[in-house]
């Protein structure tokens, strides 16, 4: 059928819109729910002042309204009348939606009463004002990679609270995830699935939950554990890079299907500026096997935290209507950096793939003294300065100059912290990333390593010294230490 508010063609048994939330019920059906909005008022007259819908799924109705006795703004999830008949569902509804009372995270929207009387069935939550972050996707298209960790881990940690308590989501999708106006995302409907989940299939042939984010073990009707929320989390994560599902179909019974059997087409695939590790990240959430995937969801928040730049900068997003021109004018600026020196335009290409640009802003730190090597710095713009823990400053650096390379290569820890003296750009390439790349590119490897060699010793103001020639400059023995740590590093 098509849709009459947005005009794509969409699945003949929806009763709204997944694209624009438009109402696909006939005039009959409208003027029912008109009939029972206005019974609803009346059983809340008094207690409630029902404001408007604000939204419709398979299970129930939400409305925003207002508490007259509390003097504030609440939702209403109201199950549908269809479903009420059914004793054995609500019950089993109501008792969930108790387990779902009972947390209390900040990242968790609160249930504050559960009430079933012979006309209707519905609960009273706090009212999210931010809209959903199915509709952030939806204005912005894929989102910026420090808002998708950010948010990521917002819904990491109440996931995490959640399977601590016994209680799995069940039916973790954008739809389910709201924005507050501090912008932290608030996962609602905990354990409230699992009512409808006495099957993936209703006797009349109707699915219940969200086929687009179903785990494979959900899809097939088998046992499941915290690890069908971590997969769900991995569509999330899908959806919020390039702001498409790895699978998608009209038919619900298709899309099960495919969770079950086929293989997503790889995020960087579907938008090029997806990074190599969030890439990675996404595809172990998204294992057909529990057992492939993160093993809790507090495993995968820290995979994302290690990327996760400070809250005061900004991830630059290369997206744009000029992405190509953008990226050739990065291009040329990686030309003139001296350990990238002889790449050609393609190697270049491929570093600027796996590097994030970034915006730091004054006294941000990007790294600290003593802490492991995993990152390279590039700076584009503005001024950085290196100093030890004690304060003192050991040097200062320019655009076009690059910080960490030596740990990196060595494996030794940061020697000095580095913090930004000025607003910067800075482009970031991760450890691991980079030596993917020199595998699968030995001689980019090979002549990047010469170059961080030289620039080492340039840095130690030893002009146009040959590589071999480092050994005169070093003593001995740390010489040989970090040939030796740079040749073992190659050979892993």
């Amino acid at each position: 059928m098509i849709c009459p508010g947005c005009g794509k063609e969409i699945p003949d048994n929806l009763e709204t819109c997944p694209e624009c939330g438009a109402s696909l019920k006939s005039d009959a059906a409208q003027e029912e729910q008109k009939d029972e909005e206005a019974i609803l008022r009346d059983a809340l007259s008094g207690q409630y002042e029902i404001v408007r819908k604000l939204g419709e799924g398979g299970m129930a109705i939400v409305y925003l309204a207002y508490e007259l006795a509390l003097n504030r703004d609440v939702a209403i999830k109201l199950l549908h009348r269809k479903l009420h008949h059914d004793m054995e569902f609500v019950e089993r509804f109501k008792r969930e939606a108790r387990i779902a009372a009972k947390l209390e995270h900040p990242n968790i929207v609160r249930i504050y009463r559960i009430i079933d009387d012979k006309q209707f069935c519905y609960f009273v939550m706090n009212y999210i004002r931010g809209g959903t972050l199915s509709d952030r996707i939806k204005k912005c298209g894929p989102l910026p990679v420090n808002d998708i960790l950010r948010w990521s881990m917002d819904v990491c940690s109440a996931l995490s609270y959640a399977h601590k308590q016994g209680v799995i989501h069940r039916d973790l999708k954008p739809d389910n995830i709201m924005m507050d106006t501090d912008d932290h995302a608030i996962v609602m409907d905990f354990g409230i699935a699992r009512a409808a989940q006495v099957s993936t299939i209703t006797k009349k042939g109707a699915v219940i939950g969200s086929p687009q984010y179903m785990s494979p073990e959900l899809a097939s009707g088998t046992q499941i554990d915290n690890r069908s929320d971590i997969y769900s989390m991995g569509v999330v994560l899908y959806q919020m890079a390039t702001a498409t599902l790895p699978f998608q179909s009209k038919d619900a019974l298709t899309l099960m299907y495919s969770h079950i059997h086929d293989v997503p087409e790889p995020p960087d695939i579907r938008n090029p500026d997806v990074p190599v590790w969030l890439r990675d990240i996404i595809l172990i959430c998204l294992s057909k096997y529990p057992k492939d995937r993160y093993p809790t969801v507090d495993e995968l928040s820290q995979a994302l935290a290690e990327y996760r730049i400070p809250e005061t900068s900004t991830t630059v997003q290369f997206g744009t209507s000029q992405k190509k021109r953008k990226t050739g004018q990065i291009i040329d600026i990686l030309e003139k950096i001296p350990v990238l020196r002889g790449l050609t335009s393609a190697q270049l290409r491929k570093i600027l793939s796996i590097s994030s640009k970034q915006l730091f802003s004054k006294d941000d730190v990007l790294c600290h003294e003593g802490e492991e090597s995993y990152k390279i710095f590039i700076l584009l713009k503005g001024m950085l300065c290196v100093t030890f823990e004690d304060g003192k400053e050991l040097s200062r650096i320019t655009p076009l100059g690059i910080v960490g390379e030596m740990g990196v290569f060595t494996g030794q820890r940061r020697s000095a912290t580095v913090v930004a003296s000025s607003d910067c750009i800075v482009l970031t390439i991760h450890k691991t990333d980079l030596f993917n790349l020199f595998r699968k590119d030995p001689h980019m490897g090979i002549l990047v390593l010469m170059n961080v060699v030289e620039d080492m010793a340039h840095k130690m103001r030893v002009n146009n010294i040959l590589v071999e020639e480092l050994k005169q400059v070093c003593p001995p023995d740390e010489y040989s230490m970090i040939l030796s740590r740079v040749l073992k590093t190659f050979e892993k």
